[in-house]
């Protein structure tokens, strides 16, 4: 019980995170996938609430479907808050970062 509220409360200061973030930095405007992952990501998974990303070497396509769709604690993020664009940049970063884990 205790872990599900905790993961709420990153999903709702990752949503809070993505909206102002927006509002300075429109979509299409982050300039990688790795400003991206740090300002919204890592608030959860490099605190320990959301998986490991890195590492895990899964394919582009496993995670653009998690962010566009979400699952259990994990929010959806509206093409309002991360664009295709951003997506194919958090992807690929995420994937550079796959088999060794750096």
């Amino acid at each position: 019980m205790k872990v599900l509220w905790y993961a709420q409360l990153c999903a709702l200061v990752a949503f809070f995170s993505i909206t102002t973030n927006t509002i300075a930095e429109s979509a299409n405007e982050w300039q990688s996938g790795n400003q991206i992952y740090k300002n919204i990501c890592g608030h959860c998974h490099e605190a320990g609430v959301g998986p490991k990303l890195s590492g895990r070497d899964l394919p582009a396509d496993y995670f653009k479907t998690m962010a566009r769709n979400g699952r259990a604690g994990m929010p959806a993020f509206r093409p309002t808050e991360l664009s295709d664009k951003d997506l194919d940049k958090i992807s690929a970063y995420l994937v550079s970062k796959g088999v060794t884990g750096k």
